[in-house]
């Protein structure tokens, strides 16, 4: 574990997320503005060679179901510049798990 907020846990990722991530990747309107939408097949090599392969990115856990909601990208793209992005499961938009309600 990384981060713990209230709801959620913010981990590395593992193979077993496969299927969280592709109900994520292989949704056409979660992807809209990202790219096509990936086979299973592309988020398995993408989970393989990226997420968990390079430690390139992070889960978001939902804390009562333990499923992976969410991708978070936080990555050092060359010295002191980095890139940061988040993609969520539809079925957790408008939630409050992007951020922390006070």
């Amino acid at each position: 574990m990384i981060l713990e907020t209230e709801r959620t846990i913010i981990r590395n990722f593992e193979i077993t997320d496969l299927e969280d991530l592709h109900e994520i990747f292989g949704d056409k309107e979660v992807m809209t503005n990202i790219e096509e939408a990936y086979s299973k097949e592309k988020t398995n090599d993408f989970l393989e060679s990226f997420c968990a392969g390079q430690n390139g990115a992070l889960a978001c856990v939902h804390k009562d179901t333990n499923k992976m909601i969410g991708y978070i990208l936080f990555n050092e793209y060359e010295e002191d510049v980095y890139e940061m992005g988040w993609i969520f499961n539809k079925d957790c938009w408008r939630q409050g798990n992007g951020i922390e309600r006070k």
